[in-house]
């Protein structure tokens, strides 16, 4: 019986311990999970701190310009939107795509630098540009597509960062183009006389042209009495003695003195042309 007891002792002994063998591999199945688990997520945390990292080393190599313009998107009612997209970067800043509710580029008036008024030129400018016209940052980008030839010509050979805001380029354009165009007042209307040679009528109707650009406070008899003053003696005493308060009556009245007047009765003369400023040989 003791016998017995002893024999069975190492077989309980033994099935005790398979069971503890048992526990410990599920034990150590369980640790080796959670292990590679941990070990999944850092290599996503690793993945995703080297795709910021790249993106940022990125950005700071790119080479050092002007401010990036974020776009700006304005919703309409109709369920579209303006769209001011960056376009390609330049010398001096960002320029802008203006794009109006038709998705259309504005037509803007061109300006050469020959000929035009800069302070005209620039507040059609702003016009052109219709709800947006206060914004300064666009006006800035935009200012460029407005100018042609030599203007633009200027605006290229612009020192870097030499403009940085709307109101220096303004005061640069002016200052440049100052001199583009000549004022015209009662004073050099005044200069502005009949060439000899020249058809009354074309000299009233080129005077009548260049006096809509006289902005001084006179009226338009004013006006006229300086046409009339200008006029070739042989002509001025035929219409000094008329009532011509505006130049459609000085008109009509010059249109009987072009065909019977003093300079008609000699047709084999040098007549002058305003549109060519050259004198040419007519002859019967």
């Amino acid at each position: 019986m003791v016998e017995d007891e002893v024999q069975q002792l190492p077989r309980q002994q033994g099935s005790s311990n398979g069971g503890e063998a048992h526990t410990k591999d599920h034990d150590h199945d369980v640790i080796v999970e959670a292990v590679q688990s941990q070990q999944d997520m850092q290599r996503e945390i690793l993945a995703a701190l080297q795709t910021l990292t790249a993106a940022i080393m990125a950005m700071a190599s790119r080479p050092a310009r002007a401010p990036i313009q974020v776009p700006l998107v304005v919703p309409q009612a109709n369920g579209t939107v303006i769209d001011l997209a960056i376009q390609e970067q330049t010398g001096l800043f960002q320029p802008t795509h203006f794009v109006t509710l038709a998705n259309t580029v504005p037509k803007f008036i061109k300006f050469d630098g020959k000929q035009g008024n800069a302070r005209e030129h620039v507040a059609r400018f702003i016009e052109t540009l219709g709800v947006h016209d206060s914004d300064h940052s666009l006006r800035l980008r935009e200012f460029s597509k407005s100018l042609i030839e030599r203007a633009c010509s200027w605006y290229v050979n612009l020192a870097p960062n030499l403009i940085k805001s709307w109101e220096e380029m303004v005061n640069n354009f002016h200052t440049k183009f100052f001199q583009v165009q000549e004022k015209v007042t009662t004073f050099t209307l005044g200069r502005d006389v009949q060439k000899e040679g020249e058809d009354i009528l074309d000299y009233v109707k080129w005077f009548q042209d260049k006096a809509i650009d006289c902005h001084e406070p006179v009226d338009e008899a004013h006006l006229v009495s300086i046409c009339v003053e200008g006029a070739i003696r042989n002509y001025k005493i035929f219409l000094v003695n008329h009532n011509l308060p505006t130049f459609s009556a000085l008109i009509e009245a010059t249109r009987n003195l072009s065909t019977t007047g003093p300079l008609h009765e000699s047709r084999n003369s040098h007549r002058y042309s305003r549109s060519s400023r050259v004198f040419a040989i007519t002859s019967t």
